[in-house]
């Protein structure tokens, strides 16, 4: 059985770590806070257009050393915590240790290699994103918790509600009216969008 460690929990991690459980890996999940709270206390849920996967019990830490070592490591924390979380997954990293970064940019596996050596860490990418939706916490002692149906619901109905409030308004030519309107903006904005692209494109230290 393979040993997998999934280092921050979100939207890809969670994902990933879920149907590696599913298909019967020892997966153990590092997560903090609340979050960590939530998967120890009611297990990592993940719904979307395949179905609902929930792993319960999961086997989930804010400790990288408690896990110890494991035969792969996804490493999908935002970009600017690689260095930090590399240094602090050392504990779970063995000779034999895969660690695979999965996060938006393409120098993660470089800026690893200084911390956990070459023959750790390899490239790798993928097409899986989620959300962290099915617990809502907000300060004071609110806790919200909704339905994967009524999320969808809920942002079509604000996805069409504007369409419906212009052609009520402003008669059946709204909708071409509005795409007008929203192309105009957009030119305006279109300058402002392009020129730190191209500023930093045209720089050999950045490219």
């Amino acid at each position: 059985m393979a040993r997998v460690a999934i280092v921050g929990t979100g939207g890809i991690g969670g994902p990933l770590g879920a149907s590696l459980a599913k298909a019967g890996a020892e997966v153990t999940f590092l997560a903090r806070g609340a979050h960590l709270a939530a998967i120890r206390a009611n297990g990592l849920r993940v719904e979307g257009d395949r179905g609902e996967t929930l792993i319960h019990p999961a086997r989930a830490t804010d400790d990288p050393a408690s896990a110890g070592v494991q035969d792969f490591v996804l490493l999908c924390v935002k970009q600017w915590d690689v260095e930090s979380a590399g240094a602090a997954i050392r504990p779970m990293v063995g000779p034999g240790t895969a660690v695979l970064p999965l996060q938006n940019g393409i120098d993660a596996a470089e800026r690893l290699f200084p911390i956990l050596g070459h023959d750790a860490v390899m490239g790798a990418s993928t097409l899986v994103t989620g959300t962290i939706a099915g617990q809502v916490l907000m300060e004071g002692s609110l806790n919200l918790h909704i339905p994967c149906w009524q999320r969808r619901a809920i942002t079509r109905v604000l996805a069409l509600l504007p369409a419906f409030i212009g052609v009520w308004l402003l008669g059946e030519g709204a909708i071409g009216k509005m795409l007008v309107m929203s192309q105009v903006v957009l030119s305006f904005q279109l300058p402002f969008a392009m020129a730190p692209l191209i500023l930093l494109t045209s720089r050999t230290g950045v490219m």
